[in-house]
């Protein structure tokens, strides 16, 4: 589990009682604590494919794309681009095919997948 990548779309934990939540901050600094580094050969991997990735996209460019798959459905990309003003037709089109084959790959795709369905 990649703690970076599932903390850029974390969403908002629950308040929880002190002892529940103390118990919850260890559990997640244990998995801190025991994270294996990664090899060399998976840092060079890790570069490439950020290079190649989707990195170009903010945050904002990720909510515009979700808000508009659930206002006209996963298919109409057109429409969909035309929401998303910093980005072409193509680059909407390329993101919306590793989205959706990725899509499982987010801490939160559940949530993702109930809003665009909605």
């Amino acid at each position: 589990m990649m703690m970076s990548f599932s903390s850029a779309f974390a969403q908002k934990q629950p308040d929880l009682p002190p002892k529940e939540a103390e118990k919850k901050q260890k559990e997640e600094q244990k998995k801190i604590d025991s994270a294996v580094a990664l090899t060399d050969a998976e840092i060079v991997e890790k570069t490439e494919l950020l290079t190649q990735g989707q990195g170009n996209w903010s945050r904002r460019e990720f909510q515009q794309f979700v808000k508009a798959n659930e206002k006209y459905g996963r298919n109409d990309l057109e429409n969909i681009a035309k929401e998303i003003d910093t980005k072409t037709l193509a680059e909407v089109e390329e993101y919306s095919k590793v989205f959706w084959e990725r899509l499982d790959e987010l801490s939160d795709h559940d949530r993702i997948l109930a809003t665009i369905e909605k």
